[in-house]
């Protein structure tokens, strides 16, 4: 697994699994605590879900993303906290 994190102590992760089949989980690290948002995007660019918004505080988090309601296809997660942003890509194959 990708384990990046860049010296702001901000980093986004790859998902796991990655392909998937329903759902993943989304890791990242934040270095302070803030709002954080993590959006979901078709290859469109069309945002289809948020699966997190809120709070959290400094360190490691784990976000559980069920995709059983959308199609096979790429998808873009977007994670944005203290005013850094990071995106990565995902496949959901069903």
């Amino acid at each position: 697994m990708d384990t990046v994190v860049d010296e702001n102590g901000f980093g986004l992760l790859q998902n796991s699994p990655n392909p998937f089949n329903a759902s993943t989980v989304i890791t990242f690290s934040i270095r302070d605590a803030s709002d954080v948002r993590l959006e979901i995007f078709n290859i469109r660019g069309q945002k289809v879900a948020t699966p997190f918004e809120g709070f959290l505080g400094v360190g490691q988090h784990s976000v559980l993303f069920e995709a059983s309601n959308l199609p096979s296809g790429i998808y873009f997660y977007r994670l944005q906290a203290n005013q850094m942003v990071d995106t990565r890509k995902m496949l959901l194959v069903k």
